[in-house]
């Protein structure tokens, strides 16, 4: 029982270290007030965490890896399929029309940039991807709500006074 404990107690043990060295780093940052040696260390912190086959988490890594190169290359595709049958249709109003392309393309971001470069960042984690991840995970993830919001706005409003119109 305390075998299957100690295991179960690792990644929270490591995270705990990573987190110890992260506020450490920061504290020293603070300290001596140099950017570029908290950058260093930090990038030397997250070389530290690569994972390998002793990582204690190797398997779900991998199923993640798999999971998100599917889902990416699933978004890319159909997403570039979305782009191609909403240009080509003509029926649809153009602000409907607009604001849908601007919901594929933001969705097609997020399969070409975020989704691969979680992947990178899972293997190798370095500043860099990191850093990169986040930004681009923020700027699609926000594109693809608004998008959504708008897209329901619009419709709501498209029924909000086809019904008035028709009361008249």
């Amino acid at each position: 029982m305390t075998g299957s404990r100690n295991k179960a107690l690792k990644p929270t043990i490591r995270l705990s270290i990573f987190t110890h060295l992260l506020l450490s780093n920061l504290a020293s940052l603070l300290a001596y007030g140099t950017i570029s040696s908290y950058i260093t260390s930090l990038s030397a912190l997250f070389q530290s965490c690569i994972i390998n086959e002793a990582h204690p988490l190797y398997s779900s890594v991998i199923v993640n890896c798999v999971f998100h190169s599917f889902s990416a290359y699933t978004a890319i595709m159909l997403n570039i399929l979305t782009i191609y049958a909403v240009r080509k249709t003509s029926s649809l109003p153009k602000p409907l029309k607009t604001l849908l392309l601007s919901l594929a393309v933001s969705d097609f971001g997020v399969g070409l940039l975020p989704q691969p470069l979680f992947i990178v960042r899972m293997v190798n984690p370095t500043y860099f991807t990191h850093i990169t991840f986040n930004v681009g995970q923020i700027i699609f993830t926000v594109a693809s709500f608004f998008s959504v919001v708008a897209i329901s706005v619009d419709r709501v409003l498209a029924v909000t006074f086809i019904s008035d119109i028709r009361n008249l």
